[in-house]
C-alpha cells in the first residue's frame, strides 16, 4: 500500500494539473506556459491525452500511477475472477483486466504489474496482436430485393463491362496525356479505383429502384439506405459526389464504344446464335424525349404531347423478342433514314459480322432511296406507308388471280373482321426522280373502304403468304412499343440528364427553313408567270375575236356564226376575270413567302445538345432494362415472364429485408409476404434459383439470398 505522505503529495500536484487545465480551457493559455505557472512541465503533445482522462475521471484522471502499484495486493479472489474473464476473451489485453478489476473490485492495479500477473498464470497475450474477435450485424435494410436484380447484373458481367470500358479509355488518356489539358487530366475519375467506379456505376445503375429519376434525388429521394449496401459503398453516395462523377463520365468519349460493348454482352447473355430467321429479325424505331432548355436545339414534332418541342431523339434496335440491344441518340430534327443504317453498322461491328437479315420499322413517308440502299445490301425490310397517301385500289399494280383474302375472324361469330390484299406499287424517288418497285400488302377492315398499306422488298418467292409478313409487322407492337411503354415510366426513359449545348457553325434548319421557302417562292412565281401567259394569250384571243364580231355586224350575212362568236366572247372573258383572281391569290401568297423570307434571321445560332451523358444514362437505362428481362427469362416461373418492370420492382425489387456481411459471404433475407402468399411462393422460387447459382460478388463473398418464413 501506498504511504499516506505519497497519496497527499500526489493529489497535490493533481490538483495544480486542474488548475492549469481549467487555465488553458478558460483563458486559452498555451499548455506549456499554463503548466509551467504551476512548476509542472507538460508537453502540449500530452496534454490531449491528460484532458481526455480529466473529462473521463475527474482529478483520479490525473493521479499518477508510477511506482507503488506493485504492492498492491491482488487477493486469490480477483485472481480468479481474472482467469474467468481471461477464458471467455483471450484478446484482453493487460490494461483491459486493469479497468475491469478496478470496476468490479475498487482496486487500481498497474498494468505493469498485471501483466506479470497474466504472466505467471499463463494468460498473457501472445507475442504480436491477436486478431479482434468479429462482431456481425444483421440490419434492417430497405430495397433489399434489389439484390435480385444485383445477381442478374453479375451473371451477364454488365457493371464489369462498364467499367472495363471506363478503364480501357482511362489507360488511353494517360497514354496521350500532352494531348490533353491539365485541367481534363486533374478529373476525379482519371485516378480513382475500379471498384469505387463500379459502385458508382452501380448506384446510377438502379437509381430507378429506389424512385430516383435524377442525379438530384441523391439529395431528396428517402429511404435509399439500400443503395449503399447493394453498390457494395456501405452508405449511400451523396449528390454532389454523383453529380461530379456524371459530369467527368461523357468527357471520356465512351458513349458509343459503350453501345456496342454493352450489345454484345446482351447477345452472349440471352445466347443469340443468329442462326435462323427469327433471329436475325430486328425492330428499328424512334423514342422522341423534349429537352427543357432556352437554347435555340433543333425541334421535331412530340406525339404524346402533340406538340412541336425542343427535343431529342433516341433511336433503339430490338431483336425478335423485343430486348433493347443498342441506343443512338441523335438531334430532334434528325429523321428515321439517317438512323437506320448507323444502328444495323453498329450492332455488327458489335457481333463482330452481319447479321441483320430482316428489318421492321414505322415510320410514315421514308425516302424511296432508304428503300433502294436496303436492296442494294441484300437486307430484307417491312414498313408502312404514310397514312391516307393512298385512298383507291386503282393506285396499285393488281397481279393477276390476287384478290382480298381473310386476314381475321371474330372468334364467337367466326365472321370476317379484316382483309388483305397482295400487289404491287412503283415508287417514285423525288430527287433522283428513279423508279423503285415494291411489293404492297393492303389491310382493311370489311365494311370499310380506307386502308393500310405495308409495303416490303421481300418478293413472293422468298415468302408467298402476305399474312405471315403482316403478322411480322404488326409484332412489332408487343416486342417495341411495349418495351417503350414499359421504359418510360419506369426507367424513366423520358428524363434528359444533360442541357450542356455546342453552338453550330451554320444553322441548318434555318438553312433548310430558306431553302424551301425559295424553293416555294421559284414555284410560285413560276406559277404566276404562267398565269400571266394564259391571260395574255386569252386577251389577244379576245381581241381577235372583238374584231371577228365588229366584221359580222358590218355583213351581218352569218347570224349564226355572229352568235357563237359572242358566246365564246363571253367564255374568254370569264376566263380572263378566273386568270386574274388566281393572279392575285398567287402574287398574295407570293407576298406572304417573300414576308418571311425577309423575316427569317440568317443570324440565329443553333445549338445541339452534347448528348454524351444523356446517351450514357439511356445505356444504364437499357442495361437495368435487360437486367429485369434476364430475372424474368431465367428466375421466374413461367407464368409470370411477361409482367412488366414496374410489376417486378414493387413486388421483389423494392421488398424491405435484412442484411448481414460476414469474412466469406453477403446474406440478404427479403421480409415475408404476410399478406400475399402467391408473392411469397414467387419469392421463393425466384431466390431458390439465385441460390443454386452461387454467385460470388467482386469482393469474392458469396451472394445468398433467402425470404423469411412467412
Amino acid at each position: 500500500m501506498l504511504k499516506p505522505s505519497t497519496i497527499k503529495r500526489r493529489y497535490e500536484k493533481a490538483r495544480r494539473k486542474e488548475r492549469a487545465i481549467q487555465l488553458i480551457e478558460a483563458k486559452g493559455v498555451g499548455v506549456e506556459e499554463a503548466f509551467s505557472e504551476y512548476g509542472l512541465k507538460i508537453s502540449r503533445y500530452s496534454y490531449p491525452w491528460i484532458l481526455s482522462r480529466y473529462k473521463v475521471r475527474g482529478i483520479e484522471g490525473l493521479l499518477e500511477t508510477r511506482g507503488g502499484a506493485k504492492s498492491v495486493k491482488v487477493s486469490d479472489d480477483i485472481k480468479t475472477y481474472i482467469r474467468s474473464i481471461k477464458e471467455e476473451k483471450r484478446a484482453l489485453t493487460a490494461s483491459d483486466v486493469c479497468q475491469i478489476v478496478r470496476k468490479r473490485f475498487s482496486t487500481d492495479v498497474h498494468p505493469g504489474h498485471m501483466r506479470r500477473i497474466l504472466l505467471r498464470m499463463d494468460l498473457s497475450v501472445p507475442a504480436g496482436r491477436l486478431p479482434k474477435e468479429q462482431i456481425y450485424e444483421e440490419i434492417e435494410t430497405d430495397h433489399a430485393g434489389s439484390f435480385i436484380l444485383k445477381a442478374a447484373c453479375l451473371m451477364m458481367n454488365l457493371p464489369n463491362t462498364i467499367v472495363d470500358v471506363v478503364v480501357d479509355r482511362v489507360k488511353e488518356i494517360k497514354e496521350d496525356s500532352s494531348e490533353h489539358t491539365e485541367e481534363f487530366l486533374n478529373m476525379r475519375i482519371l485516378s480513382a479505383s475500379a471498384d469505387v467506379m463500379r459502385q458508382k456505376i452501380e448506384a446510377l445503375l438502379l437509381m430507378p429502384v429506389f424512385g430516383m429519376q435524377r442525379i438530384w434525388h441523391f439529395k431528396t429521394v428517402y429511404p435509399r439506405k439500400g443503395l449503399g449496401l447493394v453498390t457494395g459503398s456501405g452508405k449511400p453516395y451523396k449528390y454532389h459526389t454523383m453529380d461530379n462523377f456524371l459530369r467527368e463520365l461523357p468527357r471520356l468519349d465512351i458513349d458509343q464504344t459503350l453501345s456496342k460493348r454493352l450489345a454484345k454482352l446482351y447477345v452472349e447473355a440471352f445466347q443469340i446464335q443468329f442462326r435462323t430467321k427469327e433471329e436475325r429479325t430486328f425492330y428499328i424505331d424512334c423514342f422522341r424525349k423534349a429537352v427543357w432548355t432556352k437554347k435555340n436545339i433543333p425541334k421535331g414534332m412530340h406525339a404524346t404531347r402533340n406538340q412541336v418541342l425542343k427535343c431529342l431523339d433516341v433511336y433503339f434496335i430490338h431483336d425478335s423478342k423485343g430486348r433493347p440491344l443498342l441506343p443512338l441518340t441523335r438531334p430532334g430534327d434528325s429523321y428515321l433514314g439517317d438512323a437506320l443504317f448507323l444502328l444495323i453498322e453498329a450492332l455488327e461491328e458489335a457481333v463482330g459480322k452481319e447479321v441483320v437479315d430482316f428489318d421492321i420499322f414505322d415510320r410514315e413517308g421514308l425516302a424511296v432511296a432508304v428503300f433502294q440502299e436496303f436492296t442494294d445490301r441484300g437486307k430484307c425490310f417491312v414498313t408502312v406507308l404514310k397514312e391516307n397517301q393512298y385512298n383507291c385500289i386503282d393506285d396499285f399494280e393488281i397481279p393477276k388471280k390476287s384478290q382480298w383474302q381473310i386476314y381475321k375472324t371474330d372468334p364467337r361469330t367466326g365472321k370476317v373482321t379484316e382483309e388483305i390484299l397482295d400487289c404491287n406499287k412503283t415508287l417514285v424517288d423525288s430527287k433522283s426522280k428513279k423508279e423503285y418497285r415494291v411489293r404492297c400488302i393492303l389491310i382493311r377492315e370489311v365494311g370499310n373502304e380506307a386502308f393500310a398499306v405495308i409495303v416490303t422488298n421481300i418478293t413472293r418467292r422468298q415468302e408467298p403468304h402476305a399474312k405471315k409478313i403482316v403478322d411480322e409487322y404488326k409484332a412489332r407492337w408487343d416486342r417495341q412499343e411495349n418495351s417503350f411503354k414499359q421504359m418510360k415510366p419506369s426507367l424513366y426513359l423520358d428524363s434528359n440528364h444533360g442541357t450542356n449545348a455546342v453552338a453550330q457553325k451554320n444553322n441548318r434548319v434555318v438553312e433548310r427553313r430558306v431553302k424551301d421557302l425559295e424553293k416555294k417562292i421559284r414555284a410560285k412565281q413560276k406559277k404566276i408567270d404562267s398565269t400571266l401567259n394564259k391571260t395574255q394569250e386569252a386577251e389577244e384571243k379576245l381581241n381577235q375575236l372583238h374584231e371577228r364580231i365588229k366584221g359580222d355586224e358590218v355583213n351581218k350575212k352569218n347570224l349564226k356564226q355572229y352568235k357563237k362568236h359572242i358566246v365564246r366572247r363571253e367564255k374568254i372573258k370569264g376566263s380572263i376575270s378566273s386568270y386574274r383572281d388566281t393572279l392575285k391569290t398567287h402574287e398574295s401568297k407570293l407576298d406572304k413567302l417573300n414576308k418571311k423570307l425577309e423575316d427569317t434571321d440568317k443570324s440565329v445560332v443553333l445549338y445541339e445538345i452534347d448528348s454524351r451523358k444523356d446517351h450514357i444514362m439511356t445505356n444504364l437505362e437499357t442495361v437495368l432494362n435487360n437486367a429485369d428481362i434476364f430475372v424474368k427469362e431465367n428466375y421466374l416461373p413461367e407464368q409470370y415472364r411477361r409482367l412488366d418492370f414496374r410489376t417486378t420492382r414493387d413486388i421483389l425489387y423494392r421488398q424491405q429485408g435484412r442484411f448481414l456481411e460476414t469474412d466469406d459471404e453477403v446474406r440478404v433475407t427479403l421480409n415475408c409476404y404476410d399478406q400475399e402468399p402467391e408473392h411469397q411462393s414467387l419469392a421463393e422460387f425466384v431466390t431458390k434459383k439465385i441460390s443454386d447459382a452461387q454467385l460470388t460478388l467482386n469482393n469474392g463473398k458469396r451472394l445468398i439470398i433467402r425470404v423469411a418464413n412467412a
